[in-house]
């Protein structure tokens, strides 16, 4: 029985058929592993946010009622961000003027300062000079502390009138340079 075996120039022609073929099935394989190796990594940064993000969405329900307490909390402690800046500042200048009149307090003057930025809040300031009994200062702050939003003592410089002082007269009228401010949320 005779085998038959191509000759040479077949032999050629099947290698240079298949040479290509065996070179493109090999780029294709690396192709595909180095592929299969980057979705891996992908795969491997992905699984932690994932599972966050799981974790967020089992406690949805508990994150939306802390957000609605947070900006329940916020809107007593600060104006709202569209809320013009001039307005908080006349009102506050106003609410000032009624609280030291209720505590018997003298508003010798008050101005209002330009408003700074901090924290992602606005804020409003008014300097101004009081005039009365030490007890009245104190009713005055406490007032100031029930206020919603509340209103910050900045500073606050109290003293004697001088003319008492010289003559060493007994009394509790003061004079008192203070700055108070408010919050307003940035837009």
């Amino acid at each position: 029985m005779k085998r038959y075996f191509p000759g040479r120039q077949a032999r050629l022609v099947a290698v240079l058929l298949l040479v290509p073929v065996v070179l493109l099935a090999g780029a294709w394989a690396a192709e595909l592993s180095g592929r299969i190796w980057r979705m891996a990594e992908v795969r491997a940064d992905i699984e932690p946010r994932y599972a966050r993000l799981a974790g967020i969405q089992a406690r949805g329900e508990d994150i939306v009622a802390a957000d609605r307490a947070a900006a329940d909390w916020l809107s007593r402690r600060a104006y709202p961000a569209d809320t013009d800046l001039g307005e908080i500042g006349t009102e506050l200048q106003q609410r000032l003027r009624q609280l030291a009149e209720a505590a018997d307090l003298k508003v010798a003057g008050s101005q209002i300062l330009p408003a700074s930025e901090e924290q992602g809040f606005s804020v409003i300031t008014v300097a101004g000079t009081l005039e009365g009994e030490t007890g009245a200062l104190g009713t005055f702050l406490l007032a100031l502390a029930a206020e919603e939003p509340p209103i910050l003592v900045e500073k606050l410089a109290v003293q004697a009138p001088r003319s008492r002082r010289r003559r060493g007269e007994e009394t509790a009228q003061i004079n008192a340079q203070a700055n108070m401010s408010v919050l307003r949320l940035m837009p």
